[in-house]
């Protein structure tokens, strides 16, 4: 499966970030000033949501097999979340250290 073809753009940005290769520390901090939310409650939160995601992702795709879904397909999804969520859950700790003028 061609993970070029699976879409990959968020449908609003996160600080200044549409996609998962835009999106860094900065722009979780961003965010968290655009919100007016503490930096590091949009990092906990992070960190809270990536570790579920990561931990369940793959008792989903086994579920979503089950009912039908392609294999190819679920792999590449499966793969690129798992994957993002571990980039996230670097960054989490480094969003609440972003100063921003």
């Amino acid at each position: 499966m061609d993970r070029a073809r699976i879409e990959s753009t968020y449908a609003m940005a996160i600080g200044d970030a549409f996609t998962q290769a835009e999106l860094g520390p900065y722009d979780w901090a961003l965010f968290a000033e655009q919100c007016s939310l503490p930096q590091t409650l949009v990092g906990h939160t992070l960190k809270e949501l990536c570790t579920s995601v990561r931990d369940l992702a793959p008792t989903v795709a086994e579920q979503v097999m089950r009912e039908g879904a392609r294999a190819p397909i679920v792999k590449a999804v499966l793969d690129g979340v798992v994957a993002a969520c571990e980039e996230q859950l670097r960054w989490a700790p480094k969003i609440a250290r972003y100063k921003l003028d």
